[in-house]
């Protein structure tokens, strides 16, 4: 089983990743783990594709992330695809506070690479508001139409509490594995 998710940053991609990992018994890879090296250096392309490259061989797994550049390598391997549609607002309420609590209590949700040595970096969250303020608009649609003409069985959620309802009736057994996204 490979599973994507997908969505704007804030909108819990990485905590959904870790409940169906929990309940699927699946390895989950956060994409930002292994994007980003330390004061927020970026890898080579190349780099990035082979460390890509490596995680999508594996048997199964749960991969969370945008990265939009290499969404498609990514999509084609996937057996389904779970893309968190949530409103901008949410978003942005989230990832302020996810920013915040990284500045003034703890680095736990950073990057491994970011954690050592972190300061204060509010200054830059900018680039970042932006883009959840334009990510509907910038890529949505075009998510949407891919997924839509390959055929890639995925799911939209647009609500915390459709994603809860999603999750709750997932009823995962050992035997219920190959269909739990017949909802």
């Amino acid at each position: 089983m490979k599973i994507l998710i997908i969505g704007s940053p804030g909108s819990g991609k990485t905590t959904l990743s870790k409940q169906l990992s929990h309940r699927l018994k699946l390895p989950v890879f956060h994409l930002d783990d292994y994007y980003w090296l330390r004061n927020w250096q970026r890898p080579s392309e190349e780099t990035w594709l082979a460390i890509l490259d490596t995680l999508l061989l594996r048997k199964n797994w749960i991969i969370d992330g945008n990265y939009y550049a290499s969404f498609q390598k990514r999509a084609l391997q996937a057996d389904h695809i779970i893309y968190l549609d949530y409103s901008i607002f949410l978003c942005l309420y989230r990832a302020s506070k996810r920013a915040l609590t990284r500045c003034f209590i703890s680095t736990q949700s950073l990057p491994p690479a970011l954690r050592v040595n972190h300061t204060l970096r509010l200054r830059g969250y900018w680039p970042f508001i932006k883009l959840i303020i334009r990510f509907k608009s910038n890529y949505r649609c075009n998510i949407i139409a891919f997924l839509n003409q390959k055929k890639i069985p995925h799911t939209i959620l647009q609500t915390p509490y459709e994603t809860s309802i999603f999750f709750e009736n997932l009823g995962i057994t050992p035997n219920t594995l190959g269909c739990i996204f017949r909802l």
